[in-house]
């Protein structure tokens, strides 16, 4: 929502949101497990600075398995997890 409104506007951000609704396109909520998750992030990546968002979205991410994310922050590309913090998410677009 803060990239569309920064990007084209409140109204075509309410315009995205309506559509998201309409469609009934799942939206994940956090879990405890998640903010504490991502406090645990933040606390590994002292010297990036990784937003709230962003912590939130690795430690859903994680839990879901999901490992391909559409977004234009880098810090998809940075940050790492699993053993060893070795395995990266994908970016679309890279």
């Amino acid at each position: 929502m803060a990239l569309v409104t920064a990007h084209l506007g409140r109204s075509a951000a309410r315009t995205f949101w309506g559509t998201l609704r309409e469609t009934r396109i799942p939206l994940l909520t956090l879990e405890p497990i998640d903010l504490e998750a991502a406090w645990h992030i933040g606390q590994a990546f002292p010297d990036q600075d990784f937003s709230f968002v962003d912590c939130t979205s690795f430690a859903v991410m994680e839990r879901l398995g999901i490992h391909l994310a559409f977004s234009f922050d880098t810090h998809f590309l940075v940050y790492r997890f699993g053993p060893n913090r070795q395995k990266a998410f994908r970016r679309f677009p890279s």
